[in-house]
């Protein structure tokens, strides 16, 4: 998963903010998503590929659960 594998920076670059990932890359980096607009300007040229919405906590108090993503993906590499 690309947010661990670029956690340390990505939590150097936007600790406490929101962020959302497309492509493997921060399209956008803020601390309110809601006041965003438009998800399709957001994706730009990329309508086809999902943009992921990650709070950068470096503690994790939400919770998350990485784990359940693996599982998730390798059902889809089989």
């Amino acid at each position: 998963m690309i947010y661990l594998e670029n956690q340390k920076d990505l939590i150097d670059r936007h600790r406490g903010n929101f962020i959302y990932m497309q492509g493997g890359e921060v399209v956008w980096s803020g601390p309110d998503p809601s006041t965003l607009g438009s998800r399709r300007q957001l994706s730009g040229q990329q309508k086809d590929s999902a943009l992921w919405l990650k709070l950068v906590d470096p503690e994790e108090h939400k919770g998350e659960q990485f784990g359940v993503y693996d599982e998730c993906l390798q059902a889809f590499a089989a």
